[in-house]
Formats: C-alpha cells, structure tokens, sequence
C-alpha cells in the first residue's frame, strides 16, 4: 500500500480520492492491529457486513464481530486463542471507483473443544462505498470455497462455510487431513488456502511457493495438475512457472 502523497492542510476541503486514500490507510492500520482500535469514523452508520458464515448490518454489530475474532469481546476470549490476520494488499478495484478490496490470511485456535483445533483462512473482502469514502458493505470470500476459474470470486453454496469451519475443528484422528506442520507453526506464512492448493511464503527465506493441498486426491498431486490448478486461477501471468510437489517449488507469476 503505498501512501498518498503531502497530507490535506486543516480546514482544506479533501477530494473523494484523498479520503479513499485515507480509508486505505484506515483499513492496513485496522489489519495491521487487528482492529485495535476499529476506526468508526470510517464506516456508516448501516454498514453490513456478509461471509460465508456472517451475515449482519450495524456498525456497532460490525464492531463486535472484529472484537470478537480478535478475543477482545467476553464471547472471543472464551472461544479463540492466538489469534492473528495477515494483510497481503490494500487496492483499487479496476473501473470500480467505489469499491475497495483486500487480501488476507485469518487465523484462531478454538479453545473451547479440548483438542484445541486451529482454524485458517484466506480470501479477499471486497469493500462499497459512499462519495465521503465510508465503508458501506463489506463482502468476504474464501478462496477455498469462493475462488472461482480466472481468479473470480462467486457466492458460496449454502452452508459452505460451516463446512469448512467444521472439518478445521474437528479432532486430528477424525479430519481428512492436517495442514502442513510449518504452516501450522507460521513459518510458513500462508498466502493463499485454495481447495486444491497451497501457497506460502518461507518466513526465514522470504521464498513464495505453492504445494498440493493436504489431502489432495492423486489427480492433484502431479507437478503438472498443480499447475494446472494455479493456471485455473490466473497465477501464472504469462510468465514462467515453477511448481514442484515437494520440497519448496518455487512460484513465479
């Protein structure tokens, strides 16, 4: 996220563009501290705000939602531990003047269930707003359930999302499988938790790579259909890519 250029002086009227800046600004902040503090100002009165498994409108209910995630409210810090959200990109929307979109990995141990299960996500959230720059809506996609061919996103099916949760939560013995041990540890920091791959970044060497996902049927474990499955959703660019099954296989796009 790059930073607008000379602030407004006080009392200097600022253009739509300057507070979309702003707003920008004000949602790698929120990230960044994982809402502390979730910055009202910037959002409507009605905001509503819809994921796969939310769906609410209000900005104090908005305000909660974030507090609970992040274990500031009584219910999070019943439910969730070690909580974290990684920020990867604040951007414009191409010929969408009024929306915003992010991208980003959550995080959270549920402490609530004896095994103590952690929970990963990564997605986008697609942000509306009003000719002030005030966050109308916001919109989350899960790129294991809404990342679609080309790199677009579409509803998720009913009852998605608690499916997804639910086979994170459950014991060891009983899920299909586990995610990687480093991922798990974050040193690997995960970029991208699609249905039929991952993509990380060593923290220690700073190197992005893409690997199956865990449990991937055989059909997917091939060099080739994963990257077949990283060209479905638009990774490659035109440019080279290198994509290897084990080890670390380097991802070029």
């Amino acid at each position: 996220l790059q930073a607008s250029a000379t602030p407004t002086p006080p009392g200097v009227a600022q253009s739509f563009e300057q507070k979309k800046d702003a707003l920008k600004r004000c949602l790698a902040r929120e990230y960044r501290s994982f809402f502390r503090p979730f910055e009202a100002d910037f959002y409507s009165e009605d905001v509503s705000f819809r994921d796969p498994l939310n769906d609410l409108k209000g900005k104090e209910k908005y305000r909660g939602n974030v507090e609970m995630l992040s274990g500031d409210s009584l219910v999070g810090n019943v439910l969730f531990r070690d909580a974290f959200i990684d920020l990867h990109a604040v951007e414009d929307v191409p010929g969408e003047d009024f929306q915003v979109r992010t991208r980003w990995t959550l995080g959270f141990t549920f402490k609530l269930l004896p095994w103590q299960p952690q929970a990963l996500f990564s997605g986008v959230s697609e942000y509306v707003i009003d000719s002030e720059a005030k966050v109308l809506s916001q919109r989350d996609y899960w790129d294991t359930i809404n990342l679609q061919g080309r790199g677009a996103y579409t509803p998720e099916a009913p009852f998605a999302g608690l499916g997804d949760l639910g086979e994170q939560l459950l014991p060891s013995f009983v899920r299909k499988a586990e995610e990687h041990a480093p991922a798990r540890s974050r040193r690997w920091e995960l970029l991208r938790r699609a249905e039929r791959y991952r993509i990380y970044r060593d923290v220690s060497s700073g190197r992005t790579f893409a690997i199956p996902a865990p449990g991937a049927s055989t059909a997917d474990t091939s060099a080739e259909a994963l990257a077949a499955n990283l060209r479905s959703h638009g990774l490659n660019g035109g440019a080279v890519l290198w994509a290897r099954t084990s080890g670390q296989g380097e991802l070029l796009s």
